[in-house]
């Protein structure tokens, strides 16, 4: 039988893992650091301070940037001579060695502060004072690397990032090529610009057929679909050809899995229609908290609303004509279960192997859960974090 040759190794392949290992450290040490700071002193968490030394100067480092070379790297940085009137002081800058110029300008948050506007804002005002090439706006976890596609005569910073990331994620190969030309050693503002341009157009394009498809409702947008396809099928029949072929798209890596929830909408809302408005009432409390956890995204598929924060932790099943709130929550081991049928007094449960499926039915049953949907979540991290 012949042997498999192995993949001969390149620096960039080396790279390439080390930067995806770095990233589920950090990954990994934000979540432990959180459970310690948690157990230890009562909502407390990562500084802005902590965040920078602990997540944020690991990725920089792997950038192959000195943060003991102040040639390189300053903390709360000024400009000696400033080009316009404006947000000066930057958290971290990155330099040139020859000219001292800023080509990187970092605007860091603590841990748990999201990134809204507020910092874009700040970010924006930095770009543009330090005329820098690269912008990014973190907090340790979630990345957001912005330049000057759209405008590249001005140094007006982008309204979209070319790139966003959460640490822990895989990182698909046009992202790779990202941090690659972000490197000390090959920096190439204009290779991230190309690269940059085309990731935004993809996402303008997805946010197109989502609009169509939301516009036009779904059975107009399986017509236009199909005629565009050329099917020349029944309604029916072609919506299960391109229900199939979003499904195969995603399983090819062509689109995202989170593209394919579209497709079931209709049934969703279907589903939600026919509940009562005191269960409707308790199905958006408990998707205001769900989606109040760092990071968590939804999807719809054939069966359910998934809740994933890297993994999937949490499904809302809404098929079977239930009336009741049903979810599933994920990753559970046995004593957290047994814990959980302690605390969930007066709540409808089921066991189905590493599931534990909870039914919701009214404001105490939603207060009972919380916990154990938190713990489902925190797990999701750890299953990710902790996989080598």
């Amino acid at each position: 039988m012949p042997t498999q040759k192995k993949q001969k190794m390149t620096p960039e392949n080396d790279f390439r893992e080390i930067l995806q290992e770095t990233f589920q450290k950090i990954a990994h040490a934000a979540t432990e650091n959180e459970k310690h700071l948690k157990k230890q002193e009562t909502n407390s968490s990562m500084t802005e301070t902590e965040t920078i030394s602990i997540l944020i100067e690991p990725l920089i480092t792997i950038l192959g940037y000195d943060k003991n070379d102040l040639r390189e790297i300053r903390q709360e940085y000024t400009a000696k001579k400033q080009t316009t009137k404006g947000n000066k002081r930057v958290d971290i800058a990155i330099l040139q060695r020859q000219d001292g110029k800023a080509i990187m300008v970092w605007e860091c948050k603590a841990r748990r502060v999201p990134l809204g506007n507020s910092g874009v804002s700040q970010l924006r005002g930095y770009f543009k004072t330090h005329r820098a090439a690269i912008g990014v706006l973190t907090n340790g976890i979630h990345y957001q690397f912005y330049t000057n596609i759209d405008n590249p005569e001005s140094n007006e910073m982008d309204n979209e990032p070319f790139l966003e990331y959460n640490t822990g994620n895989s990182l698909p190969p046009n992202q790779l090529d990202v941090f690659e030309y972000l490197r000390k050693d090959k920096f190439n503002l204009k290779q991230i610009h190309e690269i940059g341009k085309e990731q935004k157009d993809i996402n303008r394009i997805k946010r197109v057929l989502y609009s169509l498809f939301l516009e036009t409702g779904p059975d107009e947008f399986y017509q236009i679909t199909a005629a565009m396809a050329k099917l020349g099928k029944g309604l029916a029949e072609s919506k299960q050809i391109i229900k199939s072929a979003f499904i195969r798209m995603v399983e090819d890596g062509v689109i995202p899995a989170e593209s394919t929830g579209i497709l079931y909408k209709e049934k969703f809302d279907e589903w939600k229609t026919s509940l009562s408005e005191t269960t409707v009432k308790l199905f958006e409390k408990l998707e205001k908290y769900v989606l109040s956890l760092e990071n968590v995204k939804t999807n719809l598929s054939s069966a359910y609303k998934s809740y994933a924060a890297r993994k999937q932790f949490m499904q809302m099943m809404y098929c079977g004509g239930r009336k009741k709130l049903r979810i599933l929550l994920l990753g559970l081991n046995v004593e957290e279960m047994g814990k959980a049928k302690k605390s969930l007094e007066n709540t409808e449960i089921q066991y189905h192997g590493k599931e534990l499926r909870l039914f919701i039915e009214n404001e105490d049953n939603l207060e009972r859960a919380k916990p154990i949907i938190e713990r489902a979540y925190e797990k999701a991290y750890e299953k990710t974090t902790k996989r080598k």
